[in-house]
């Protein structure tokens, strides 16, 4: 990510000069949407203690934990799926063979 300061920046007449810095984003940054989430506050302490001891921000570190999470579950959900639908194709295969 690179950023510059635009202090002087003028895009167009309503856009209020500041000393906002504007972010340019790589392309995988460029994926990213911003989003306000209420987190316990020792829950937030917790991720800086532990991006501290990885090298890096705390706001990353969600990222990726949320980001593990999300794919664990995908796949936990995924196999749940498909061994109900393997049981569900054995109870039908044992009612054929039955009949």
């Amino acid at each position: 990510m690179t950023f510059e300061n635009t202090a002087n920046h003028t895009a167009s007449d309503d856009v209020v000069e500041d000393d906002a810095v504007y972010f340019q984003l790589d392309d995988e940054e460029a994926q990213l949407a911003a989003i306000s989430i209420r987190l316990p506050k020792q829950t937030i302490e917790n991720f800086k203690i532990i991006a501290t001891y990885h090298k890096m921000n705390y706001q990353a570190l969600m990222r990726e934990a949320l980001g593990r999470f999300a794919d664990s579950e995908f796949k936990r959900i995924a196999i749940e799926a498909v061994n109900r639908q393997l049981e569900k194709d054995r109870k039908s295969e044992k009612r054929k063979l039955a009949a």
